[in-house]
């Protein structure tokens, strides 16, 4: 019987660093490439983080009108090809969110994993491959952390039978998100969740990651009611 669950290191519910857009990012459990400089080593152990259901976290999703994709991080999201294509292909058939996912394989690699793995990788639309290299890292790229790493249009490249690499302009894309958005959803969105704000008002801001703990950090930001109405 196949894993209704997917066993997580931490969800950022609106990243704008993982993706283009707004994106609703899991950061899966379990990794075994343990690369030097890792962001995230606390998400190595395979028995750590914990579970969730992927009809808990497909709801979740849903929830959030603004969202432009998903991005599937980790760990390792090929150490969970099971469920996660369960979680993907429910977001595929009620949604046309973008799909990004991760790895520390390359392309070429997951196609030798299996079939389970390639099915989830068909399933995806942009893959960033390969494993971070401390020594080749650079603040200026953009969605990877290391020069190695490629991000690659995946349907382009299983159609093509080679490798396929997307070209990232970061504020190309931000304007092409921009155009994109429809004005009216987004007002209705924050005034919905910021209905009932008077005066000062505490606000959770999104999850951060500790270099030395297991547990997420949390901030608390706190926002004027003017700043709410201009919101």
């Amino acid at each position: 019987m196949e894993s209704t669950k997917i066993r997580l290191y931490g969800v950022v519910h609106d990243s704008i660093v993982d993706g283009p857009g707004l994106r609703y990012t899991l950061f899966t459990q379990g990794c075994l490439h343990h690369c030097p400089g890792c962001h995230n080593p606390e998400s190595w152990d395979i028995n750590g983080g914990y579970e969730e259901d992927i009809e808990t976290i497909v709801a979740d999703i849903l929830s959030n009108p603004l969202l432009d994709g998903i991005t599937l991080s980790g760990g390792e999201p090929f150490l969970q090809v099971k469920p996660l294509k369960i979680l993907v292909s429910q977001i595929k058939a009620q949604t046309s969110l973008h799909i990004m996912i991760y790895s520390g394989y390359v392309y070429e690699d997951i196609l030798k994993l299996g079939q389970d793995a390639i099915d989830l990788l068909s399933l995806c639309d942009t893959l960033v491959d390969g494993r971070f290299v401390l020594s080749l890292r650079s603040l200026e790229l953009i969605y990877k952390g290391s020069s190695n790493q490629r991000i690659i249009d995946i349907h382009k490249s299983l159609q093509q039978g080679r490798v396929y690499e997307q070209k990232v302009s970061e504020y190309g894309e931000f304007i092409d998100w921009l155009e994109k958005q429809d004005m009216e959803k987004g007002i209705e969105y924050w005034a919905n969740l910021l209905n009932g704000y008077e005066g000062f008002a505490e606000i959770r801001q999104a999850s951060c990651y500790g270099q030395s703990s297991n547990q997420m950090e949390k901030e608390n930001l706190v926002i004027r009611s003017d700043i709410s109405q201009a919101l």
